[in-house]
């Protein structure tokens, strides 16, 4: 009875279950943003700043393979122009990509995941253009410049490559990304480079 007993403490514990990954994210990024400048250069550098919020769903494939689908959004601004005559644009883009990754085996710490990916989505941008003119004379006797705004929405698309990291916990984790995403906005291409960094839970 008592070598039964003895037997059965010396018995390795069993391996605790593992935890799922996080599924839900939440990231602010920065980026920037090499736009089709129709004037004819070859492009036309912008900084930008976003967010993107994430679904994981990487229990629909087997490991080592992740899959994730979000919501990214990105804005910019930008003024051309003199003090007479001034062209403020900002847009604003949209976009559901949907990232296929596959999670290496080497980490450089433990803890830290590196997940190299392939994404791409619909996208839409909404461009604001404001026009100024400003008479020098006409001011200096009170009257006010002449303004106008015009704004619309230019179907497109998303897609590119990054790499995916973060260091997953039981409650809230880190994760953040770099990639190089293509926009279709219209009839014109722009370039991305973006990073991203924020919580995962």
């Amino acid at each position: 009875m008592i070598g039964a007993v003895l037997a059965v403490a010396a018995l390795p514990a069993a391996a605790p279950a593992a935890e799922p990954p996080p599924r839900f994210a939440i990231e602010a990024a920065a980026a920037v943003v090499l736009r089709d400048d129709p004037q004819g250069s070859l492009f036309v550098a912008e900084p930008a700043y976003g967010a993107r919020a994430t679904v994981d769903v990487s229990e629909l494939l087997p490991d080592p393979l992740r899959l994730d689908v979000g919501l990214l959004w990105y804005a910019s601004a930008s003024t051309e122009g003199t003090f007479g005559v001034q062209v403020g644009t900002a847009r604003h883009t949209f976009a559901l990509p949907v990232r296929l990754g596959w999670e290496l085996g080497f980490r450089p710490f433990d803890a830290l995941r590196l997940v190299p990916y392939l994404g791409a989505g619909p996208a839409a941008t909404l461009t604001v253009v404001d026009y100024a003119v400003r008479d020098p004379v006409g001011l200096e006797r009170g009257l006010a410049s002449q303004e106008r705004s015009a704004s619309g929405w230019d179907p497109g698309a998303v897609y590119g490559v990054g790499l995916g990291f973060g260091v997953p916990t039981g409650g809230i984790g880190f994760v953040g990304r770099i990639e190089a995403l293509r926009l279709r906005r219209g009839p014109n291409d722009d370039m991305t480079f973006g990073l991203g960094l924020g919580a995962s839970f």
